[in-house]
């Protein structure tokens, strides 16, 4: 029991200590606000104008997860969860690409997945300025909510 108590005791602490190793290394910004000194100062990399526009054009959002543009024609790579829906959409009894999997040799053996939405963000633009001209001396109407009724027994739940 002891023995088991250790080896139990000493994969806890392997497993804390490897997650402190691998601490990510976060941070939301948008594009236009990158934060190019920390960068600079942290990796030894000056990302400019070009190079931020263009990671801008190849990030993509489908329903719940994100991905990149890979290739000029629209091809996309993303995780396979994302794309699980659309792989079992494509296969058939005889094509069961989820369980085989799916590889185009070419661009013309690429497929479509039919019902995914891909939003991608082209421009970012500080709109400060147009909201407080056009909301400029104007004061909020706050609405209540509708009173629900009930029946002859109150309401329903």
């Amino acid at each position: 029991m002891k023995r088991r108590t250790a080896l139990a005791s000493l994969l806890a602490l392997a497993a804390l200590a490897a997650s402190a190793a691998a601490r990510a290394d976060e941070g939301m910004y948008t594009f236009n606000h990158a934060p190019r000194d920390a960068i600079k100062a942290r990796y030894g990399f000056s990302p400019d104008d070009k190079w931020l526009r263009h990671v801008q054009l190849a990030s993509v959002r489908l329903p719940g997860c994100s991905g990149s543009f890979v290739s000029e024609h629209g091809l996309v790579m993303t995780n396979h969860h994302c794309a699980h829906s659309c792989i079992q959409q494509l296969s058939t009894p005889e094509r069961d690409f989820v369980k085989t999997g799916f590889y185009a040799k070419a661009e013309g053996d690429e497929v479509k997945c039919p019902e995914i939405e891909i939003n991608q963000l082209t421009d970012i633009v500080d709109v400060t300025e147009r909201i407080a001209r056009a909301t400029a001396g104007k004061t909020a109407r706050v609405r209540k909510p509708p009173l629900v009724m009930g029946g002859a027994r109150g309401p329903r739940r």
